[in-house]
């Protein structure tokens, strides 16, 4: 996303069109490993307890409504030929994009990536928040 936001500081719209190519294969190529691995990982290790699993369920869809935003941008920006319009918004647009990936990835690295731990090794929410109190 760095290369985007540093490609939208230069008026070369090849660049800026570059730039978003690779942060769509990236955000995407994680986006299927989180959902094909990460997140089923997780539900099966906390099968047994509800509390982690609606707390991981919760975070899931709140990612994932920030995530969608990131997309339909992308989507906007890849699907063809720019009008004057997306050319003027085009900047701000990668901005706000930028600005949900990095909440949507602070949101998952405090509260599901530290569960993502071998099975013998999971912190439970529970004991997690009894710690921390």
């Amino acid at each position: 996303m760095r290369a985007l936001l540093d490609a939208c500081r230069h008026p070369d719209e090849d660049r800026r069109i570059h730039a978003l190519r690779e942060v769509a294969a990236i955000f995407r190529r994680s986006g299927l490993a989180k959902s094909a691995q990460l997140y089923p990982y997780l539900r099966w290790g906390f099968q047994n307890d509800r509390f982690a699993a609606r707390q991981l369920e919760a975070v899931h869809v709140e990612v994932s409504r920030g995530m969608r935003g990131v997309d339909a941008m992308l989507e906007e920006y890849l699907a063809g030929p720019w009008l004057s319009g997306q050319r003027r918004r085009f900047v701000a647009d990668a901005a706000r994009a930028a600005q949900r990936l990095a909440g949507a990835l602070k949101r998952e690295e405090a509260s599901v990536f530290p569960l993502y731990l071998p099975p013998g090794q999971y912190r439970h929410v529970r004991d997690a928040a009894v710690a921390a109190a």
